[in-house]
C-alpha cells in the first residue's frame, strides 16, 4: 500500500466519524460506510501507479447499486414494532423486547447466509452484566455474522456494528415503549442491509468482515 492510498483511507474514516454521527438517514449512513469499505478493498490490493478513475470506482458504484431503500425500511419497521429494545426487557416473549429482537435479527442474518450458500458464520456470544444502569444480573448478547476473507481472513478484520438496544430517558424503565428507529435502529438496518449487500463478494480477498449491532448488538464481521 503506497503513502497516497493510505493518505486516502484515513481521509475516507474521518469522513465516515463526521458524516456517521449526523446523517439521520440510514441509506445515506450505509452509503458511507460501503464507500469506506470498498476503498480499503482498492487500497489493500495491488494497485497498478496510474489507475484511471472511472476504474477505480466502477465496483464501489455496482456494491452501493445493490442497496434496497425498501429492504431497509422493513428492517426499521420490523425493529420499531418491537415495542421496546430495552437491554433488561423480556427475552421470552415473541413479539416484544429485546429477546425477540435478538431472535429476528439472528433469523435474518441465517437466512442472508443460506441465500449465499453458508457464507456467513453467525455466533451469539453472551455474558451476565450488573452495573450502575443495569440494577439486576442480565443477560448481554452479541447476533454476530461473520464472513471469511478468502486469501488471508486473520491478517485484516473489518468490523461494522450498531447496537440494537433501545431506551427512554430513564435508562432502568425496561417496561415503557422505546420503538429506538434511530437508536439504533437505522443502524442495525444499515448493518443487516451490508450483510445482504457484501454476501455475494466474489473477488478474492484478503479481510475478513464482521457485522455486529453492539451491546445486544446485531454485528457482521469481515475478517
Amino acid at each position: 500500500m503506497t503513502q497516497g492510498h493510505i493518505r486516502q483511507l484515513v481521509s475516507a474514516v474521518v469522513c465516515v466519524i463526521i458524516y456517521d454521527t449526523c446523517l439521520k438517514d440510514v441509506f445515506m449512513r450505509l452509503t458511507v460506510w460501503l464507500a469506506l469499505l470498498t476503498a480499503f478493498m482498492l487500497a489493500s490490493g495491488p494497485v497498478p501507479a496510474q489507475t484511471p478513475p472511472p476504474a477505480e470506482h466502477a465496483r464501489l458504484y455496482r456494491i452501493a447499486g445493490q442497496v434496497q431503500p425498501a429492504q431497509l425500511k422493513a428492517t426499521l419497521t420490523r425493529l420499531v414494532g418491537f415495542g421496546t429494545r430495552q437491554t433488561m426487557s423480556v427475552i421470552d416473549s415473541k413479539t416484544r423486547g429485546i429477546g425477540a429482537a435478538r431472535r429476528w435479527v439472528k433469523s435474518r442474518f441465517e437466512t442472508i447466509s443460506q441465500e449465499c450458500g453458508g457464507c456467513l458464520e453467525v455466533i451469539t456470544p453472551t455474558q451476565t452484566v450488573t452495573g450502575p444502569r443495569i440494577d439486576t444480573p442480565t443477560e448481554i448478547m452479541d447476533v454476530a455474522a461473520i464472513q471469511r476473507g478468502t486469501s488471508d481472513p486473520n491478517r485484516i478484520i473489518i468490523i461494522i456494528t450498531a447496537h440494537l438496544d433501545s431506551r427512554v430517558t430513564d435508562v432502568t424503565n425496561k417496561t415503557a415503549d422505546a420503538p429506538g428507529a434511530d437508536d439504533d435502529g437505522s443502524g442495525t438496518a444499515a448493518v443487516l442491509e451490508a450483510a445482504r449487500v457484501l454476501r455475494n463478494t466474489s473477488s478474492p480477498q484478503p479481510w475478513s468482515m464482521r457485522r455486529c449491532p453492539v451491546r445486544s448488538r446485531a454485528c457482521m464481521a469481515a475478517s
